[in-house]
């Protein structure tokens, strides 16, 4: 049976009242080891709060947050030490060369960074070539760059990023999104990043947890290529001739219609799709293609806070 110390973090039955208001509703998930999450949900979904109170910066009115097996609030330095984190903007000074940032947070660290750390920080966030100028020449997204070298120095299991996208242009969010998933990759964290373009998260997370109201709605595999329990889009290609007798073998399984002239869109059970070319083949019928039409993230994620809308 899996334990609280299997992943990096769990949280559980989250509470946040602030003012008499519920912004946090009984919020409870948690992160698998090594992968990169998107955390989605409408304006005052509560994503901010939740970021917040997982990184020990406010309290929980009820509930329970526990990084690598420790609870933020009982053992806040141990659960800290395994979290880097960029809330809003990184925490930089303008003043400072980027290495000498870099240096000052290193210093502040309770566990000794190397400066062997510092470089090969520098070199994977590509500053190189700036390192050793004043952080107040940079750019937006050389910034966000060394903040994330800087919540990286402490070698975390846990990095969780607030919008950090805001104010990039496009050449500046697809590099932000290599690096996140390079660092993934190379150093086993797992990434928790909050955003609102979701074609952008798509692209980037392996999974997508769903806010609304300060509720969890669901957790969207964004990899997966269908979810047996759901109705999917499938299209079927056959000879024009055949598309007749290929419909009334479709229609056994789900709803579905001719589309063109050799084409045959369906919505039927996922798993039901092996059956279904297997009851073509087997009638003699000439199967060309048959290709599952993923719904985007986007698609997904408005039918489920719209469906949602009604409940909450």
């Amino acid at each position: 049976m899996a334990v609280k110390e299997d992943y990096p973090l769990v949280v559980e039955n989250l509470t946040k009242i602030l003012n008499g208001q519920t912004i946090i509703d009984h919020l409870s998930f948690k992160l698998e080891r090594g992968k990169v999450y998107g955390f989605l949900g409408p304006n005052g979904a509560g994503k901010t709060t939740t970021i917040r109170l997982i990184a020990g910066l406010i309290s929980p009115t009820k509930g329970d947050i526990y990084v690598e097996g420790h609870h933020i609030q009982k053992e806040k330095l141990k659960a800290l030490s395994h979290l880097g984190a960029i809330v809003e903007n990184p925490e930089l000074y303008n003043y400072l060369t980027g290495r000498e940032n870099l240096l000052h947070f290193a210093r502040m660290s309770r566990t000794p960074v190397p400066l062997s750390r510092i470089e090969e920080l520098v070199k994977f966030v590509g500053l190189e070539d700036a390192i050793h100028q004043k952080v107040k020449t940079y750019s937006l997204g050389m910034k966000q760059r060394l903040g994330i070298a800087q919540a990286l120095l402490h070698k975390p299991s846990l990095l969780i990023l607030d919008e950090p996208s805001n104010g990039l242009d496009p050449a500046g969010i697809r590099h932000l999104r290599d690096y996140l998933k390079h660092i993934s990759r190379k150093e086993n964290i797992s990434i928790l990043v909050s955003s609102h373009l979701l074609q952008e998260v798509e692209l980037m997370c392996d999974k997508v947890i769903i806010i609304q109201k300060g509720k969890y709605v669901e957790e969207i595999d964004v990899k997966s290529s269908g979810d047996a329990r759901v109705q999917t889009k499938v299209r079927f290609t056959l000879k024009h001739d055949q598309l007749s007798s290929a419909l009334t073998i479709i229609e056994s399984f789900g709803q579905a219609q001719i589309d063109g002239e050799k084409t045959i869109v369906a919505s039927i059970p996922y798993e039901q799709i092996p059956n279904i070319i297997n009851e073509l083949v087997n009638t003699g019928l000439l199967l060309y293609e048959c290709t599952p039409l993923k719904k985007s993230l986007e698609d997904q994620y408005l039918s489920l806070t719209e469906q949602k809308e009604g409940v909450l």
